[in-house]
């Protein structure tokens, strides 16, 4: 026998033999085997002689090889709405080792913790140079799954969550450490399909389109605060809190400025009006995306002397002066 196949690998626990599938889905051991590769750890489908491979288990137990398992059928089947996407961490002048993640959007899926679901993250490698990526769940500490398994650690190799529609986005926070990475650090991914939802990697507060990308480099200081959004990157950037900045320039001729920053996506109007009350330009009327938007008002047209922009948006309203002088 040269490969085993994972699905040919039978888990023993306290005299009871379970096929691994079955043994993943009563919580004994994580689905993934991991192994590492060239320079990265990697999932892996089957074992090759003398290959040095990483289970994760939930207790002490025995994995068998089993050339034929009597009476089981694999649940092998691929959901083609399922979506997953990996994200590499890989040293850009290719020295040290690296890294990856895995998330996942599946309709049968939890949003809270399943283990063999959302996997622990893998041990780091036995050499002194590489990069550590995890995703960060420590709002999970403590929390146990059906089955009674307990989260102890905040970082997951792989976290799955449910398909939904009624959320503007989904956003699983990541981070990294560095280990005697002197350079830049490079971020890839691959999907396992596509997706219609807008795909965007937040790394230190800017968005890259992972659809338009391929990867990019970053600094290791920039490690500590990664996020993958999927859905409504407005949304998801959405300041904490409405508001209105100054016009600039003010005094001005003949066009200003103005900074409007919404905490949530709703009708706004945004109206000029002159000293006597009568609006005289509207720079908007209807619906606006969560965010920070830029307005500009082109007054060539106006007479000079003061004006007054209101901004209505729900319950928020905002009125400043501004100066024309030509």
């Amino acid at each position: 026998i040269t490969t085993v196949d994972k699905d040919l690998l039978t888990v023993e626990f306290e005299g009871e033999v379970l096929p691994w599938e079955m043994a993943n889905d009563a919580g004994w051991v994580q689905d993934e085997i991991k192994s590492w590769i060239i320079d990265s750890h990697q999932n892996v489908p089957n074992l090759n002689p003398f290959g040095g491979y990483w289970i994760h288990t939930t207790r002490d137990l025995q994995v068998h090889f089993t050339p034929h398992l009597n009476n089981y059928s694999s649940r092998e089947v691929v959901d083609n709405n399922d979506w997953s996407l990996n994200l590499h961490a890989s040293d850009a002048l290719g020295d040290a080792g690296g890294d990856f993640v895995t998330i996942t959007l599946k309709e049968d899926a939890s949003n809270s913790f399943v283990y063999g679901e959302d996997e622990i993250d893998h041990p780091n490698p036995m050499r002194p140079d590489f990069i550590d990526m995890h995703i960060d769940r420590f709002d999970w500490i403590g929390v146990s799954d059906s089955r009674g398994i307990m989260v102890e650690s905040p970082y997951f190799s792989s976290d799955v969550r449910p398909i939904s529609e009624a959320d503007d986005f989904q956003a699983w926070n990541i981070s990294a450490d560095a280990y005697n990475v002197p350079g830049d650090v490079t971020l890839s991914w691959d999907m396992t399909n596509e997706i219609e939802s807008d795909l965007h990697l937040v790394v230190k507060g800017e968005a890259f389109n992972l659809k338009e990308l391929s990867s990019i480099d970053v600094p290791t200081t920039s490690l500590d605060d990664m996020v993958v959004v999927v859905g409504d990157i407005s949304s998801f950037m959405a300041p904490e809190e409405f508001a209105l900045s100054a016009a600039y320039p003010n005094p001005f001729n003949p066009t200003t400025s103005l900074d409007l920053s919404l905490d949530s996506s709703g009708s706004v109007s945004v109206k000029i009006y002159n000293v006597v009350g009568q609006v005289v330009a509207t720079l908007a009327s209807g619906h606006m995306n969560a965010g920070y938007h830029t307005l500009t008002w082109d007054a060539s047209n106006m007479a000079s002397g003061m004006y007054f922009v209101k901004v209505e948006a729900g319950s928020n309203v905002a009125v400043q002066k501004m100066m024309l002088m030509k």
